[in-house]
């Protein structure tokens, strides 16, 4: 993965693309994790090893959406991050800092005055703002 983000993430001097890059590269990152952690897991037990990759990628995913002002202004679909939010949720202890993060994601999405995010968009920082009741 290091590879691939220094192949095509560091040349681009952009940093809303920057950064669809890096968005890119953790939610195919995760669905890889997911294969594989189905795949080793007994009766969708998975293990520690498993669990403590998808928490920091999750985690790196919503920390680099909050980067940028813009950048979820400029995503489709949101839904990685509601999954990544879901998994920061599950997987961390309540006292984790990062979970700071998904109300942040969360009212980002759901709370544009100017109406700029699509729908679904704002659909999603609601479904976000539920879990977090």
């Amino acid at each position: 993965m290091a590879e691939w983000e220094q192949r095509w993430v560091s040349p681009q001097t952009d940093p809303l693309r920057r950064w669809y890059f890096l968005y890119a590269s953790h939610r195919s990152l995760l669905v890889g994790l997911l294969r594989i952690g189905k795949k080793q897991s007994v009766a969708g037990q998975w293990t520690d090893v498993i669990r403590q990759e998808v928490l920091q990628v999750s985690i790196k995913m919503l920390e680099d959406a909050l980067r940028h002002d813009s950048s979820l202004h400029m995503l489709r679909p949101t839904s990685p991050l509601v999954f990544a939010c879901t998994m920061v949720l599950q997987l961390s202890e309540p006292d984790n800092p990062a979970r700071n993060y998904i109300l942040r994601i969360a009212l980002r999405c759901a709370g544009n005055p100017k109406g700029e995010i699509m729908t679904y968009a704002k659909h999603n920082g609601f479904q976000i703002l539920n879990m977090l009741w």
